[in-house]
């Protein structure tokens, strides 16, 4: 982004307000819908958006918008999404469009990591233990205005490091695939932990990647290329060559047209 990277989440904490305070027009809706869930429970943002507004600045559009609500209403809530004809999900959460925008919402007491016991569930401010990847380790409560991320989240956000925050996961390929996406098109360094995770699943999901990574992608990926990347990072852990990986993005994309049926991962 062209301000200079944030050190403080105080710094995070005024500039998301601010934005917020003045949403652009297209992003207006989305947080209209947010607001008014706070009559039935506390609303957070998590994840990817905040994350893409902290990388590429106020003008970028996320791809989609995850928000988490605090409420043991669910009647009340169900109630309250019919408008929008969401589709429920198998882990308890909606997928609905508010506007043009694709929005996942789910009540806090819905997240895996909170029902499997892999995370003490003390609230929309321990979301941040409960991601895959570093990099969606932040959340930010609408009616506090406040920020809530991991210690190392910033420092990471601003070298561009990824690596495993909570490594129980009931997707192991969409986390695959989500951090070769990171990797390739964001230019994140994969650390060794997540390296290893990749290396260890690439094999169990082999015959699944290809139309995974182009659903991600939204192009047919050049698979060679995932192959020398898998066999790059086995040597470097192998070997101890590097304390980080990032993956080469010219060789990703096939020189064919992209598949406008497909859709994101």
């Amino acid at each position: 982004m062209s301000d200079k990277p944030i050190q403080k989440r105080a710094a995070l904490e005024r500039r998301l307000r601010k934005y917020f305070a003045h949403a652009r027009p297209r992003f207006e809706g989305v947080f209209q819908f947010a607001r008014s869930l706070e009559s039935i429970g506390q609303v957070a943002v998590f994840g990817g958006a905040l994350r893409d507004f902290y990388l590429n600045g106020p003008a970028h559009s996320p791809r989609d918008v995850d928000l988490v609500i605090d409420t043991s209403d669910l009647a009340a809530l169900e109630k309250y999404l019919l408008p929008f004809a969401p589709i429920r999900n198998k882990f308890g959460g909606y997928r609905l469009l508010v506007g043009q925008w694709p929005v996942d919402l789910w009540p806090v007491s819905s997240t895996w990591a909170f029902r499997m016991g892999h995370v003490e569930n003390a609230g929309l401010q321990s979301l941040p233990k409960t991601t895959f990847l570093t990099s969606d380790a932040i959340v930010y409560v609408l009616g506090e205005e406040k920020v809530y991320c991991t210690d190392q989240y910033l420092i990471h956000l601003n070298q561009r490091l990824l690596d495993v925050n909570l490594e129980q996961n009931p997707n192991p390929l969409g986390c695959v695939v989500r951090a070769m996406r990171a990797s390739v098109l964001d230019r994140f360094a994969l650390q060794p932990n997540l390296m290893q995770f990749v290396v260890e699943h690439y094999r169990e999901f082999e015959a699944e990647l290809p139309e995974a990574l182009a659903a991600a992608f939204g192009y047919r990926v050049n698979f060679e290329a995932m192959q020398e990347a898998i066999q790059e990072m086995e040597s470097c852990l192998r070997e101890k060559l590097c304390s980080s990986y990032r993956v080469s993005p010219q060789r990703w994309k096939q020189e064919i047209e992209p598949d406008k049926s497909m859709s994101l991962f």
